[in-house]
């Protein structure tokens, strides 16, 4: 089977992943070094030649990013082997284009065997196999800026790595996962694809003890001194080139050998972030209330009461439930929004509650949500409304309402009854007894 990026086929879109575009483009000199040297105050040059594009992030960060750097990313809690066998199997859609295989959990769990990390595909082609760790400053001193195809350091592959990498993402999300909103889809492969998650496979592999970079201890000493991020940019870089070069030198199997490993690689962090969801990895009928009791205002007086998971619909369904005239149910923030750091870098979490004003009450809490979304915390807030602490009075509510209803009807069927009789037209029937009876 060939590999679905061709030369003659297009790149998936980059839209979607624009928070992901590096600080620096690809320039003449490495992004980390500036044309010029920079000034001091005084009026000196300094005799530092790293550009530094940001200002530097607190301690704690600093001293993550200075870990991450020399041990790299802790492994996961349970093993590649038992993350794949958790992930939900791919259901490819009717339209999937037929080129494009799916590699089964049995499959993927074969190739990687007993071994602490998933293999490694190898590199088939001997002209491909140094230039994952090349830098265009180490290549040829014939290297001509015209000649891009001879091109054997890893900026040039990376550029391709990326685009295949994220086509792996969004295909295993996509398949596994197909039942989740598209803003969520597209944060989960966001988590997958970004540089520090790239770069810690980097580290994992000995990819970094690889590298051939000009002045590379130099930049991993800026980094420790002044958290420049520039080093885990590199260390991404190199895992899309490998990426690459492994699809590129088989033609027939590269690109299911490395969707495979992508797949054994991701599973743990996907089932992470998933259970941080409280979405199971196979999509779910019911959660138990303690799941929502973490939310609720005050403890739940019954456990073990079996809930809907969850329905992004809820607030629609409350509505119908209770929603009348001279009634009102708001929906507004009871704390602060947060943004999300480390895996859930870029995400926001909202935390809305839901009130309501009617049938005797003046704005009465009836449940309390949290989500990535304000929607999201508000479906939430609507679905803790119905099976969480206040459900009694959403029940009440909604029975008074249907007796409402069900009034309003008997005096329109009489209404039209009279009507009837008045103008001649009645057949013998009343409408509220023969409606009332279907």
């Amino acid at each position: 089977m060939s590999h679905p990026l061709s030369e003659t086929q297009s790149f998936p879109s980059r839209t979607s992943s624009s928070s992901r575009k590096r600080h620096h483009e690809h320039t003449d000199r490495h992004p980390d070094f500036s044309g010029k040297r920079p000034r001091r105050e005084d009026g000196s040059m300094t005799s530092s030649r790293i550009k530094h594009d940001y200002m530097p992030e607190k301690h704690a960060n600093d001293k993550r990013l200075h870990e991450f750097i020399e041990n790299g990313p802790p492994k996961p809690s349970i093993s590649f082997e038992e993350a794949v066998k958790r992930l939900p199997t791919p259901i490819p859609s009717p339209s999937t284009v037929t080129t494009l295989c799916f590699s089964s959990n049995e499959a993927t769990v074969d190739a990687i065997s007993k071994q602490d990390l998933p293999p490694l595909p190898a590199i088939l082609s001997p002209h491909l196999a140094s230039a994952p760790f090349t830098h265009k400053s180490q290549a040829s001193a014939s290297h001509s800026r015209s000649v891009a195809v001879d091109d054997v350091s890893y900026e040039r592959l990376e550029f391709l790595g990326d685009a295949y990498i994220e086509l792996i993402a969004s295909r295993l999300i996509f398949h596994r996962y197909s039942w989740l909103p598209a803003g969520r889809q597209s944060q989960l492969r966001e988590l997958l694809v970004k540089n520090e998650t790239l770069a810690g496979y980097s580290l994992w592999y000995g990819f970094h003890k690889r590298l051939q970079l000009h002045d590379l201890d130099r930049m991993k000493e800026g980094s420790k001194i002044k958290g420049n991020k520039g080093i885990i940019k590199i260390y991404g870089d190199v895992f899309e080139a490998y990426v690459a070069a492994v699809i590129l030198s088989d033609p027939h199997n590269g690109f299911a050998n490395a969707e495979q490993w992508l797949t054994a690689l991701w599973a743990a962090k996907v089932l992470d972030a998933i259970d941080r969801d409280e979405v199971k990895a196979t999509r779910p009928s019911t959660v138990s209330t303690d799941a929502l009791a973490k939310q609720a205002p005050t403890p739940r007086s019954q456990a073990g009461d079996a809930v809907p998971g969850f329905d992004p619909d809820a607030k629609v369904e409350l509505q119908k439930r209770i929603l009348a005239q001279d009634v009102r149910l708001d929906y507004q923030a009871f704390q602060s929004s947060i943004e999300l750091k480390g895996d859930q870098l870029g995400q926001n979490k909202h935390f809305i509650a839901v009130y309501l004003t009617g049938y005797g009450y003046e704005k009465k809490e009836l449940g309390r949500g949290e989500g990535k979304s304000k929607l999201e915390a508000g479906n939430r807030a609507a679905q803790q409304a119905m099976y969480g602490e206040s459900k009694a009075t959403v029940d009440e509510c909604a029975e008074i309402l249907l007796r409402k209803k069900e009034e309003a009807r008997l005096r329109r069927a009489a209404e039209n009854d009279r009507a009837r009789i008045e103008s001649g037209k009645w057949d013998g029937r009343m409408n509220g007894v023969a409606e009332g009876s279907k």
